[in-house]
């Protein structure tokens, strides 16, 4: 089953950032709303029977993704982990791909021991890592929010910090791990910074080149991936953004749809990837930014 529609912990959705004209196209003909199709995550049939599902899996979807995505013109389809590579079933009907947060990557995939810290989820990066690599065959837009973001830079060959306070204690990048100590019970309690964008197209998205995010990681960027450009940092020199040189690819790595949405670091990685699912299908008959 799918929870779709999980609590946005306060969190307002990109309602209105970007709005349907009209839902009819030039000579009345209806306009389709582009295909997002968008990861999420599995639950185990113990964790299942604690949220009060019963002793069965769930596949979840948050509805802070959903409603980002649909409320910005696309049309949001959730895509749950499977065994069996289903990839190219699923991206046939789709547009454009959106990588959500979630587990650490499994870092036999970049060649290295796994940290003592580390929480990792083989079976959804089977899965995920099959779906990234025919969808960049495909030339498919992809934004990679957090996990989606390392898994776009590991699946182009590059590498992860496995710890962050390892490597340099100048920011907090989670609430869980501060004071050379870790806090549990603040996993979810989000640390803020500036990052500094880079990027021309994020910069004017933004509409700045200076913006304060929210940030939940404990891992970060190591080794940039092939073909890829860094579209932000952290003033601890650690990578926040990352743009594909000749893909359509975004990754972020602090979490919009968890910001609100007055928040330029909310707005603009999904006004990214609206942008891209609507260049050359007459944008302007589609999309109205307000």
């Amino acid at each position: 089953m799918w929870v779709a529609d999980l609590p946005r912990r306060g969190i307002v959705a990109g309602a209105a950032l970007l709005t349907y004209k009209s839902n009819q196209g030039v000579g009345g003909s209806a306009v389709r709303r582009p295909v997002v199709g968008v990861t999420g995550y599995s639950v185990g049939a113990q964790k299942s029977r604690e949220l009060g599902f019963g002793p069965r899996h769930l596949d979840i979807t948050p509805g802070t993704y959903l409603g980002w995505v649909r409320d910005c013109g696309m049309l949001p389809v959730p895509i749950p982990v499977h065994s069996e590579q289903l990839h190219d079933d699923y991206l046939s009907m789709l547009d454009g791909l959106l990588l959500t947060g979630g587990a650490d990557i499994g870092p036999e995939l970049y060649g290295a021991p796994a940290h003592p810290l580390a929480k990792l989820e083989p079976h959804r990066d089977a899965f995920e890592f099959g779906l990234v690599r025919a969808a960049f065959e495909r030339g498919l837009p992809i934004l990679g929010i957090c996990r989606g973001m390392q898994v776009l830079n590991v699946a182009l060959g590059g590498s992860m910090h496995q710890h962050l306070p390892e490597r340099s204690e100048e920011l907090v990048h989670s609430s869980e791990f501060r004071d050379g100590r870790r806090h549990p019970d603040d996993m979810w309690q989000p640390a803020y910074h500036q990052v500094t964008i880079t990027d021309p197209t994020l910069t004017a998205l933004a509409g700045a080149d200076q913006i304060s995010t929210n940030s939940y990681h404990h891992q970060g960027v190591a080794a940039l991936g092939e073909g890829l450009s860094i579209a932000a940092r952290a003033s601890d020199g650690l990578v926040e953004a990352i743009v594909g040189v000749d893909r359509p690819l975004l990754g972020v790595q602090w979490h919009p749809e968890m910001h609100t949405a007055t928040d330029q670091a909310g707005i603009a990685p999904f006004r990214w990837l609206a942008n891209r699912l609507t260049t050359g299908v007459a944008a302007d008959e589609v999309l109205a930014l307000n």
